[in-house]
C-alpha cells in the first residue's frame, strides 16, 4: 500500500475587523494631511497678503512724510487748510487682492511746551503730561501731527498692515488766528459715547468749513484748528449707529432729538 502526506499550506489575512481599522487609520492620516497642507497654503496666502498690505502702508506713509506740512489734511478732516486736501481713503490692487488704504492725520498737544487748559476728565488730551507746572497754558496747542494709516482687505474688510509716524513743521510753531473746540458726547444718563462722528460746520466762512472727527473711547472729540467767527454760526453735529443725532441750535432755539 502506498500513501502519500500532503502539506497544507496555512496564510494568514486580514479579518473584516481588521480591515476596517486600517481603513479608519489610513483616512484618518489622508484627513490630516489634506488639512495641514489646506493651513499651510491658507498661512502663505495670509502672509502675501499681510505683505502687500503692508507694503502699502508703507508706501503711502512714505508719500504723506513728503508732502509740504500744511498739505498734510484730509478731505473733511479736523485740520483747516487752504490747501489740496487729501482723500481719506482709496482703494489699490496689489496682485491678486484689492485693498482700502485709509489715512488719519489729527493736530497733537505734547506737554513739552504746555498744554491747552483741559477739564480735569480730559487732561490725557496732554501727551507726555501732565505739563510741568512752571510752563504757562499753551494757548497753540497745535505742537506736530499725527499720521496714522491702516489697510484692509476690501473682500474680508480685514485690516492686514498699520502704520504711524509723527511729523513736525521745519519752523517752530507760529501764533496763529484759530482756536480750539472741544466737544463732548454723552448719553441722557451723563455716559460718554465712544466713536460717534462728530462734526463741525460753518458756510459762512470763506471757504467754508466742515469737519469730522470720532469721539475716544471718553465721548470727547477735539477740535484743535477752527477758525473764529463773531457771527456765530457754527454748527455742531453727532451721530452714531443705534442712537438719536443731534445737532447744536441758534440760541432762541429749542433743543428737539
Amino acid at each position: 500500500m502506498q500513501t502519500s502526506d500532503k502539506k497544507i499550506s496555512k496564510f494568514d489575512g486580514f479579518t473584516i475587523p481588521e480591515l476596517i481599522v486600517s481603513m479608519l487609520v489610513l483616512t484618518t492620516i489622508i484627513i490630516a494631511t489634506f488639512s495641514t497642507y489646506s493651513i499651510l497654503v491658507r498661512s502663505a496666502g495670509l502672509a502675501r497678503m499681510k505683505s502687500a498690505g503692508l507694503g502699502l502702508a508703507t508706501e503711502q506713509l512714505e508719500y504723506l512724510k513728503g508732502l509740504p506740512y500744511d498739505y498734510l489734511a484730509l478731505q473733511g478732516g479736523a485740520i483747516n487748510s487752504s490747501g489740496p486736501k487729501l482723500p481719506v481713503s482709496f482703494e489699490k490692487t496689489s496682485g491678486p487682492y484689492t485693498f482700502v488704504v485709509t489715512t488719519s492725520i489729527r493736530y497733537v498737544d505734547d506737554a513739552f511746551d504746555g498744554c491747552l487748559n483741559y477739564p480735569v476728565s480730559q487732561s490725557y488730551l496732554c501727551v507726555n503730561g501732565p505739563a510741568d507746572t512752571g510752563l504757562p497754558v499753551d494757548s497753540n496747542p497745535r505742537d506736530y501731527k499725527l499720521i496714522d494709516v491702516n489697510v484692509n482687505e476690501k473682500k474680508s474688510n480685514k485690516e492686514v498692515a498699520r502704520v504711524s509716524t509723527h511729523v513736525a513743521a521745519r519752523v517752530a510753531e507760529t501764533a496763529g488766528n484759530t482756536g480750539a473746540l472741544l466737544v463732548n458726547i454723552i448719553t441722557s444718563s451723563g455716559e460718554p459715547v465712544a466713536g460717534a462722528a462728530v462734526t463741525i460746520t460753518n458756510s459762512t466762512l470763506i471757504p467754508s468749513l466742515s469737519q469730522t472727527i470720532t469721539s475716544d473711547t471718553n465721548g470727547v472729540a477735539i477740535f484743535l484748528d477752527v477758525p473764529p467767527d463773531s457771527g456765530k454760526d457754527y454748527v455742531v453735529s453727532a451721530t452714531k449707529a443705534g442712537h438719536s443725532s443731534l445737532s447744536t441750535i441758534s440760541a432762541s432755539g429749542s433743543l428737539v432729538p
